[in-house]
């Protein structure tokens, strides 16, 4: 194109010319006519012909428009040939833009003319950043030792087409490349530039790569699987076989060469027919087949294989090859040949195993029983055997002793297994119940074809086992009696106190809402009473549990003789019940209240030759279609309840929205809300108190007790006193531990990795916490998380809460001692029975309770208790720390009774426990 455009500029600039001769001429027109006509006048004194002068001008006219016209065509074809070049630029630039390989054009001294967007793509350059530079300075980022092909093919102006690997010095992408090299001439055959395309083969070779694992695998598949494959042209007897294929014809591939014929001759000789002759049948008919026969190899070993094959037919319906499949199956063989001997013995398992088996035929009719089957049906074998199944067993519905369809009758129909899918009953010929898993199963028939002969669809002699004819079907019953009554029990105790074998908080829950969906959906009026029993802490403390816990049997056998059956009395937890009320109204949930607080005011509780009086504050809310959620109901009658405790105990309050000490009560369960949010906002914040060595201290050392404060929105600081009691009301204490514990553990870990002066931390954990089954989890992870040494860490467990929760305090404290850490037992001495648990916990230390502490300057008794305690707890193995050491004197005279720490306002006072620079926790200022 730039040859056409070359000739078409010089053809204009030619016909230019000749225009401008033209207007020369036609100006000098008139002085031409005078030189020409003026000595022919002088002459013959004869004027000048106008015709003459006339000729001449429009001779000079005509020259011009010719001209012009001329230059116009020139100008025209010029333009169409430009438009052309633009229009076939953007072709090639498109058309090479569209593929994903680089491709380039370069002149003759290897600077870039143009190239694809794959090409500027992979140099990392923009077109104006390469077009007219050197191609080797943009192909090569640095000099290469040994030039690469496709520069020296394009140095000498040569045609190639090679391939290079990624390993391959020469080649300057590091990936497997395929390099095409043109020459581009014009039209007289000389070389004006030199065009060179780049294909990446990585694909490609991650695609062979592919294909040779698949081919692996495949033979991988065939050796493990014994399978080897085939190929046979009928035609050109010409057949291949897989490695696998020869392996199991014993054949070495190098040395023989496989055919069909080589094949056959590895068969005994009526195997050899059964297999010519399958074959001919199978290319004169057009269809497949199926073969069982032996191979016989040296040595004279005799192996097993299952043929199948399939024919392949050409365009015109004729059998072009047979493909086929040969799978090694002696150990099949074998296996059958043991299990055919084996059949005495499963006769013998049969009537040892503990399972009921019955067999019976098509029609139904029993063939076998074994003796468990003897047993459940409490029939002997003579009796079930040729009867009717309906005979002799019938199958129930386990909870309504409704008839449920046979299985046997349904196996029968439907030929297919049957499973019942609950516990079934079944009940013996004596009446006897038994709940059993059934399961029933058809019995085919195998199909199989006599040697010489072949079936419908052209399969041959191999016994094949499929759903042939349906030879009856056998019955397994496994008697789950037991499991059956083991589950139960557990549903039971699910939803049942254990203790008083009252309706539980879960179940109970459940009932209440669905009294609260009868109320909105049919307007039913129901009523709840909550209660809570007066002066039970009295006798747990004074008494032992165990004289807790038949206060509370005794306490719901009292009860209970108020409950109708349509009523559901629970136990909520501890000493606290509800009694749900269906389809009663408020007036007579107050009689019914009445009775009750009545019954229990006249009854006494009597232990060891004591007697106590119980009382039972309630409190009573209605359930209405105006309810709220079973939350509310249960908070309303909780909150009418405690107005009656707090009102003196024993009494009945009946909840009443507008009613002022309820409200005042809300108010407290405000608390909650305010404790949430300010662990959200992370409104709560660490203090310290030190615990004081008395012996001889290590300096490095400091003891403290983690204290918790929470900030108000106003950042005031509240005391524990006055959010902790709503907390544990309302379980929230949990939470606050995991607070506290997660900000203790992150800067304890951070202060002692990067300081010498180390500190131990003392940890206080609340009864809900011992009996939060994640809690464990979450310490563990906490600590990995942190890189905390738990031995840096001890628990607070309080005297009470180990005592009430004695089982899991245990199960907490081993499980965590096991990791590193330590526990203490605060407050001890406050209960009556601690010395009786003290043995049964893995303590480390035995904090004295403070009320005795701060008295033992004056009461002697204090002193005596503390002196007591101590030496118990020394006895033990354990360190003790008295806690309320309010000044000099007191800490004199624990010093004297040999205590080892001290912990009080007379040691340190509660301060901001201060973390490090980098710690990303929240601090507040107090």
């Amino acid at each position: 194109m730039n040859l056409k455009l070359s000739t078409a500029n010089a053809r204009l600039r030619i016909a230019s010319r000749f225009c401008a001769w033209s207007f020369c001429l036609l100006n000098s027109s008139q002085a031409l006519t005078q030189e020409i006509v003026q000595p022919f006048s002088a002459h013959t004194q004869l004027p000048v012909p106008v015709w003459a002068v006339g000729v001449l001008v429009a001779f000079i006219l005509l020259a011009v428009a010719v001209a012009v016209d001329y230059v116009r065509n020139l100008r025209y074809k010029l333009a169409a040939i430009e438009s052309d070049l633009a229009r076939s630029a953007a072709e090639w630039s498109y058309a090479m833009d569209f593929l994903e390989d680089p491709m380039y054009l370069v002149d003759l001294d290897d600077r870039l003319i143009r190239a694809n967007r794959a090409f500027y793509n992979q140099i990392g350059k923009s077109p104006e950043q390469a077009l007219g530079h050197d191609v080797r300075s943009l192909i090569h980022l640095k000099p290469e030792k040994i030039p690469c092909p496709g520069c020296a093919a394009r140095l000498e102006r040569r045609d190639a087409f090679f391939t290079k690997e990624a390993d391959d010095p020469t080649n300057p992408t590091g990936r497997p490349i395929e390099v095409t090299i043109r020459v581009v001439k014009d039209d007289l055959g000389k070389p004006i530039g030199i065009f060179q395309g780049l294909r990446d083969l990585s694909h490609l070779r991650q695609t062979e790569q592919a294909l040779r694992e698949s081919q692996n695998r495949l033979a991988n598949a065939q050796r493990i699987a014994s399978v080897g494959n085939w190929d046979w042209d009928v035609k050109k007897d010409e057949l291949i076989g897989s490695a696998e294929l020869y392996n199991i014809f014993g054949m070495d591939p190098a040395e023989n060469p496989i055919s069909m014929e080589t094949l056959i001759e590895r068969l005994p000789l009526q195997d050899q027919s059964s297999l010519r002759t399958a074959i001919t049948h199978a290319i004169e008919t057009g269809t497949a087949f199926r073969l069982d026969h032996q191979l016989v190899l040296s040595q004279g070993k005799r192996r097993y294989v299952h043929q199948e094959t399939q024919v392949n037919l050409d365009k015109d319906g004729k059998v072009k090859s047979l493909s086929g499949t040969a799978q090694d199956v002696t150990d099949r063989q074998l296996a059958e040949k043991a299990l055919f001997e084996e059949k005495e013995k499963a006769q013998v398992t049969l009537r040892s195993i503990g399972d009921a088996v019955l067999t019976t035929d098509r029609n139904g009719i029993v063939e076998y029983a074994n003796p468990a089957t003897e047993r459940l049906l409490e029939l002997n074998a003579a009796a079930i055997v040729g009867k009717s199944y309906d005979e002799v067993i019938g199958v129930y519905d386990s909870t309504t002793r409704t008839s449920k369809a046979n299985p046997i009758e349904l196996c029968l129909k439907n030929q297919t297994p049957e499973v019942m899918d609950e516990h079934s009953l079944i009940i013996s010929h004596n009446g006897h119940e038994h709940v059993v898993d059934i399961t029933v199963a058809p019995i085919h028939a195998n199909s199989g074809y006599s040697n010489s002969g072949f079936s419908n669809d052209g399969f041959s002699n191999s016994k094949v086992s499929n759903n042939g004819e349906l030879n009856g079907c056998v019955l397994v019953a496994h008697d789950v009696t037991e499991m059956h009554n083991m589950a139960r029990k557990l549903n039971y105790q699910a939803t049942h106190d254990e203790l008083t074998g009252l309706i539980n908080r879960r179940e109970f829950e459940i009932r209440l809402s669905q009294a609260l969906e009868n109320a909105h959906i049919d307007s039913q009026q129901h009523a709840l009473i909550y209660m809570d029993m007066d002066n039970f802490k009295i006798v747990n403390d004074t008494c032992g549990h165990l004289a807790g816990d038949e206060l509370l049997k005794q306490f719901c056998a009292l009860i209970k003789i108020h409950v109708r059956s349509t009523d559901t009395f629970a136990r909520l937890g501890g000493d606290e019940f509800a009694l749900l009320l269906v389809g009663c109204p408020i007036q007579q949930a107050k009689n019914i209240a009445a009775e009750i607080q009545h019954r229990v005011q006249e009854y006494r509780f009597q232990w060891n030759e004591r007697s106590f009086e119980i009382g039972v504050s309630m409190g009573i809310t209605l359930i209405t279609e105006a309810s709220g959620s079973g939350a509310d109901v249960l908070n309303n009658a909780d909150s009418a309840c405690y107005v009656a405790k707090n009102a003196g105990r024993n009494l009945i309050h009946v909840y009443n929205d507008n009613d002022v000490v309820v409200q005042q009560h809300r108010g407290e369960m405000q608390w909650v809300q305010r404790i949430t949010q300010a662990l959200a906002d992370e409104r709560f914040t660490l203090f310290c108190q030190s615990i004081q060595s008395l012996a001889v201290s290590d300096d490095n050392l400091q003891h403290f007790e983690i204290l918790v404060r929470m900030v108000d929105e106003q950042g005031n600081l509240i005391g524990p006193q006055n959010f902790i009691p709503a907390a544990e009301r309302y379980q929230l204490m949990t939470t606050i531990d995991r607070w506290v514990i997660n900000a203790a553990f992150t800067m304890l870990a951070a202060h002692n990795a990067t300081h010498e002066r180390l500190w131990n931390f003392s940890i206080n954990l609340s009864g809900q916490s011992l009996s939060d089954p994640e809690l464990l989890e979450y310490i563990i992870e906490t600590q990995n998380k942190v890189g905390l040494n738990p031995h840096w860490v001890c628990f607070e467990i309080t005297e009470t809460a180990a005592v009430t929760n004695l089982s899991e305090a245990k199960k907490f404290i081993n499980f965590l001692k096991q990791s590193g850490f330590r526990f203490a037992l605060d407050d001890f001495g406050s209960g009556m029975s601690s010395f009786a648990y003290l043995r049964e916990l893995d303590i480390d230390f035995l904090k004295i309770d403070g009320s005795f502490v701060k008295q033992i300057d004056q009461n002697r008794i204090d002193y005596a208790m503390v002196s007591s305690i101590n030496q118990i707890g020394q006895l033990m193995g354990l360190q003790t720390i008295a806690e309320f050491v309010e000044n000099d004197h007191i800490l004199e005279l624990i010093k004297a009774l040999q205590i080892d720490f001290a912990q009080g306002y007379g040691i340190d006072k509660p301060r901001p426990l201060q973390f490090p620079h980098d710690s990303k926790l929240k601090q507040h200022a107090s």
